[in-house]
């Protein structure tokens, strides 16, 4: 695979042809027929419309704003999590990958030859799956309709979001009665989230996969004592032992890492009232040492990683989540024998901001006056400063 750089990708929008063979020119020949051909197609040879792809896009996304779907982040997710264990009611969340569009897409939209004769997708027999398996993709097909979180890729490429969206107008689904999230939500709770150290410590946690024999001695080397179990999965065709098998346990959460399995698995858990998760490549993660379980209690959460938790919710417009974070900030700053007066700053500048989105001007001024103490002269603290002063005399 070449990756370009940003640069290479500006120089080829602005440029152009490149010379033939070149990869180059494969990347620019994929610009013009993803963008300006489909406009090209749709006009007459004698019609000029005068505006960039860019901005024929933006006309028609403008067009398209009442029609779009606003996933859940994974605040959201862990909150509607806390409130069934609270109940003790089931719940379940499951992701559509690419693995499982492609096997949901077999010999409905994509012949089974066609994918079973590319490379690419190889992977499905390691995700779980052989093709043709109608009754199976049918069964999968009608589990995701149930599942009561649902994640669905972000990135828009042909057997990602784009798959998922040619699938939803072939059923007919109603994308707005469906509680939509990222398909990366696993690793947003995990990252973003303390929620993963709250089940482990408060709830018995049943772990699903083939990997999770070593899941349970990672987490009791954590100190986390709750986990009652594992089940291997061998395959999609296990799924009816699986969930036999976990009757026998006594739990409240199962995290499931199984591949596509999962999804199936994860549904059919929370008809027993049990929290059910696909948990996906997070125990490998955990597992290898690239991520931690964030909690207050085990040194996880620092400053640093707070910026980048009350980042991730201030993207998504949840300012009240994200003042949040930025206030566990000024607390952690405020305890610090270190204290980081550029981390302090930047975190009341965030809170005016997320309080100002909130609509409480009067604590967003607050805030904006206390970065004003630590930079006084900082132009982007006094800029809000004359702003803020303006509306309170309203």
């Amino acid at each position: 695979m070449i990756n370009f750089s940003k640069q290479e990708w500006e120089d080829m929008k602005k440029f152009g042809h490149i010379e033939k063979g070149n990869e180059k020119n494969i990347a620019v020949e994929g610009l013009y027929y993803g963008g300006d051909k489909i406009v090209g197609d749709r006009i007459k040879k004698y019609e000029y419309v005068p505006f960039s792809i860019e901005e024929i896009i933006h006309a028609g996304l403008s067009n398209l704003k009442d029609k779009k779907v606003k996933l859940k982040n994974a605040n959201d997710i862990a909150q509607e999590i806390r409130k069934a264990l609270h109940e003790s009611a089931g719940y379940s969340v499951i992701r559509l990958g690419d693995g499982e569009l492609i096997f949901l897409s077999h010999d409905v939209l994509n012949p089974t030859d066609s994918i079973t004769n590319n490379p690419r997708f190889n992977f499905l027999s390691y995700a779980g799956v052989q093709l043709p398996n109608h009754g199976l993709r049918d069964h999968l097909t009608e589990a995701l309709l149930e599942a009561d979180a649902l994640g669905i890729p972000i990135a828009r490429y042909p057997t990602f979001q784009n798959l998922f969206t040619k699938l939803s107008k072939h059923y007919k689904w109603n994308l707005e009665k469906m509680n939509l999230v990222s398909s990366n939500i696993h690793f947003e709770i995990l990252k973003y989230t303390t929620l993963l150290d709250e089940i482990l410590k408060n709830y018995k946690v049943l772990l699903i996969g083939n990997r999770m024999a070593e899941g349970v001695e990672y987490f009791k080397k954590l100190g986390y004592e709750n986990v009652v179990g594992n089940i291997p999965v061998k395959g999609i065709n296990s799924v009816p032992s699986v969930i036999e098998q976990a009757s026998q346990f006594d739990y409240d959460v199962a995290l499931v890492s199984a591949g596509i399995p999962a999804n199936l698995i994860c549904v059919n858990l929370a008809k027993s009232n049990k929290i059910a998760i696909d948990f996906g490549h997070t125990i490998d993660w955990l597992l290898s040492g690239d991520f931690n379980i964030k909690s207050f209690d085990n040194g996880a959460i620092n400053s640093s990683n707070c910026f980048d938790i009350a980042y991730y919710y201030f993207s998504w417009d949840d300012f009240k989540t994200a003042a949040f974070w930025y206030e566990k900030i000024v607390e952690l700053e405020k305890s610090s024998t270190k204290k980081s007066v550029q981390n302090l700053t930047i975190a009341h500048i965030q809170l005016a901001v997320c309080y100002w989105e909130l609509g409480d001007l009067q604590t967003a001024y607050e805030h904006n006056e206390q970065a004003r103490i630590l930079a006084p002269n900082d132009p982007s603290v006094l800029q809000n400063k004359n702003f803020f002063e303006g509306q309170l005399k309203k």
